[in-house]
């Protein structure tokens, strides 16, 4: 049975739990925390050099496979999971390529240096950059006008690729849902702030959550927690 080595507070690992979860997909979870620094340690090194979640194993294959949207697309061709999430039709297929290539220099980069530089950096004891934090409040605005304009069409099409779900859209909207973990009056913008500034990008979200049903929901639910806690200054940092 493959295992995903994951840890919940990373948005592509959440990606992928919330895909093997909402598909009944036979693959083991283990969690490898980042925040004690698991992914830097001997064992998960042994297994993975590169020292990042998520990371799937599968024996049965002697496949090693680091890269989320990788082990995305991987366990939609092994176990034969709806084609919506990632089509057998080349030109489909095609589509859904472009939006995951698009996500990681787009979506992912605005939000990961936004996120990190203002919430995660100080809670890991790390020094916050002020000017990479800018960078990704500029690079995710520019990202956010593109997903409405170009992805989603201002609105003519429901999801990024089509009228169904896809892998991209997951991957995402879970990079997205980081944003719960800034406050407006201490950081300058949360999510709830940048979805008012984008409408169409608002309902594409609320539909990705509506198409992954409960998973959705339970794979967020240390997140969620986590951002109660950010907004509580005297109590100590659980994450």
């Amino acid at each position: 049975m493959p295992t995903l080595f994951l840890d919940f507070m990373s948005q592509p690992s959440r990606a992928c739990a919330i895909f093997i979860k909402l598909n009944s997909l036979p693959v083991e979870f283990q969690q490898v925390l980042i925040h004690k620094g698991e992914t830097k340690g001997r064992d998960f090194r042994s297994r993975n050099p590169l020292g990042k979640v998520p990371f799937l194993e599968d024996e049965t294959s002697s496949l090693q496979l680091p890269e989320s949207a990788a082990i995305l697309m991987y366990l939609a061709k092994r176990y034969s999971t709806p084609k919506h999430w990632y089509p057998s039709d080349s030109v489909k297929q095609a589509k859904v390529d472009a939006a995951l290539h698009w996500y990681h220099s787009n979506i992912r980069a605005g939000c990961a240096r936004l996120v990190f530089n203002t919430v995660l950096a100080p809670k890991l004891g790390i020094t916050a950059n002020p000017a990479i934090s800018d960078e990704g409040r500029e690079l995710l605005a520019i990202a956010l006008k593109q997903m409405t304009e170009y992805w989603l069409q201002n609105g003519a099409q429901q999801f990024m690729c089509g009228n169904q779900v896809s892998l991209a859209d997951l991957l995402c909207a879970c990079e997205m849902e980081q944003l719960c973990m800034m406050q407006k009056a201490m950081h300058g913008t949360d999510l709830e702030d940048q979805l008012n500034q984008f409408p169409v990008v608002k309902t594409w979200m609320r539909d990705v959550a509506a198409a992954c049903g409960p998973a959705y929901e339970d794979v967020h639910s240390l997140l969620r927690r986590a951002a109660v806690q950010s907004r509580r200054p005297s109590a100590p940092s659980k994450l």
